[in-house]
């Protein structure tokens, strides 16, 4: 089954350790990590299928701390 691996490519060229990025490069992210979990659900170790489950939690959390944040910046806050 082929699939496009050039996400990661661009992934270890934009992040560092400490730096997420925008909220487009996040959701980007998010979108390759929902299709690379397709794969691991059907291939993966019970293992492999935990640690993508808590890798879209924390992608989850990423995108509701800019939406908080956002919307703060809407109210003025």
């Amino acid at each position: 089954m082929p699939y496009d691996t050039s996400w990661s490519i661009k992934l270890r060229k934009t992040y560092d350790q400490n730096d997420v990025g925008s909220t487009d490069d996040v959701n980007e992210m998010a979108e390759a990590c929902l299709k690379a979990n397709e794969l691991v659900k059907v291939y993966g170790t019970p293992e492999m299928q935990a640690i993508m489950r808590v890798l879209l939690f924390q992608i989850g959390q990423e995108i509701a701390r800019e939406q908080a944040e956002s919307q703060k910046k809407r109210n003025g806050e």
